[in-house]
């Protein structure tokens, strides 16, 4: 009688550690989860931060007609944009991938531009800060990604 009392103490105690331990687990998990989604966000919006800067740098070399400076930062101003990208194209999301490829594009033609002395290199990057401002909304949660797709340089255009 006494064994029995003992066993059934013991498996008690058991059952209730066992439930204390996934009730933990499950509740360190889903703080972490909220935490490292966090995390992504504050990546993607200080890579999307440090392309704009870059690009607005460049811009400032132009105004000063030091073209070779701003060629450089042009192309320093895409590798966050393609990490950006990359990112995206791994959870699916198309439509901001879509705006980073405009960004992306322009920058690069605006880099191009700059070699060539062209005046028109200023428009293509207030273009690619559009683009990217569109993004950089829809991570912080301004926007949402559907309302995204109504902007395009040429919808501005028209």
């Amino acid at each position: 009688m006494v064994v029995v009392k003992t066993v059934q103490l013991a498996g008690s105690c058991l059952v209730v550690v066992l439930i204390a331990v996934f009730v933990g687990w499950f509740w360190g998990a889903w703080g972490t989860s909220s935490r490292e989604r966090e995390l992504r966000q504050i990546e993607l919006r200080l890579a999307l931060t440090e392309a704009t800067s870059r690009i607005l740098e460049a811009q400032i070399d132009l105004k000063y007609m030091n073209y070779g400076r701003a060629r450089l930062r042009l192309g320093t101003a895409k590798r966050p944009l393609e990490w950006v990208r990359t990112q995206f194209q791994r959870r699916s999301l198309k439509e901001l991938d879509n705006h980073l490829t405009v960004a992306l594009a322009y920058v690069a033609e605006a880099q191009v531009m700059v070699v060539q002395g062209d005046l028109g290199t200023d428009d293509r990057l207030i273009r690619a800060i559009g683009a990217i401002d569109v993004v950089l909304d829809v991570v912080v949660g301004r926007r949402t990604p559907k309302c995204c797709l109504l902007y395009t340089s040429d919808a501005a255009d028209d």
